[in-house]
């Protein structure tokens, strides 16, 4: 299946007269505490709620750069998968045990709905594609038809789009109760395979071996943003481009 993203859909389909739905939510507007409360967690003194709350910040911005030029449903879905990781870590590491498993369910519910919001969005763009050229013939027919079999696909939930959603959140997950050496291997790990799985796809493609190489070096830099915000967690800290990974196997 085609990346489905506005921007390659522009750069993609005959732009002639598409008018694309506006969404009613943004993924922007899916706002985590909106589904967890950190004031709500009795007993911590006020020092203990702000070292939480300035920790979910960290776990959930993400750098505009990464997003810069458009983005890839893959991009989006990794970015998304390494913003549950970074709540599973807050909720893991810094959160007292009897709040841990109501945090994981709330960031399990926060991030579903961030996918669920990003594809409608998705399932606009080709309902605007097939309501544009479902009345042509030729290969305006055929990107009709190909539109058309997407918007079913997304609607029973077996897109290509919400199965590489799924997939990447699997990868990460092995992230969770990992000691320090561990981890920085597994994360590893979760990025030779997207690496490998997108060059796969795109049968060594140039364009796509540099586009993906540019999402794992943001990656990379956004996790250890986020290490960095915390206190005592240095161990965690992943290799970057300018640092290369140490085998941690030896």
């Amino acid at each position: 299946m085609d990346k489905l993203t506005l921007s390659s859909f522009q750069k993609g389909y005959p732009a002639g007269s598409i008018k694309i739905e506006r969404a009613e939510k943004t993924v922007a507007s899916v706002y985590y505490y909106d589904y967890f409360s950190v004031e709500d967690m009795t007993g911590l003194t006020e020092e203990e709620k702000n070292r939480i709350n300035e920790a979910i910040r960290a776990a959930t911005t993400i750098d505009l750069n990464y997003f810069s030029g458009g983005s890839t449903s893959d991009q989006f879905a990794m970015a998304m998968a390494q913003m549950k990781a970074k709540l599973d870590f807050v909720a893991q590491h810094l959160v007292p045990e009897q709040f841990k498993d109501q945090m994981m369910q709330a960031t399990n519910q926060f991030i579903n709905d961030k996918f669920a919001v990003y594809n409608d969005q998705m399932l606009k763009i080709q309902q605007a594609i097939y309501d544009t050229y479902k009345d042509q013939s030729g290969p305006m027919k055929h990107i009709a038809e190909s539109a058309l079999q997407q918007i079913q696909a997304i609607k029973d939930g077996h897109s290509a789009l919400q199965k590489e959603q799924t997939h990447y959140l699997s990868l990460f997950s092995e992230l969770n109760g990992t000691d320090a050496g561990e981890f920085v291997q597994k994360y590893e790990d979760v990025m030779r395979a997207y690496q490998a799985e997108q060059e796969a796809a795109s049968h060594g493609d140039a364009f796509t071996k540099k586009r993906v190489d540019r999402n794992i070096r943001f990656l990379r830099e956004m996790w250890n943003q986020f290490i960095d915000r915390l206190s005592g967690y240095d161990q965690y800290r992943v290799s970057t481009e300018e640092t290369p990974l140490i085998d941690q196997t030896v």
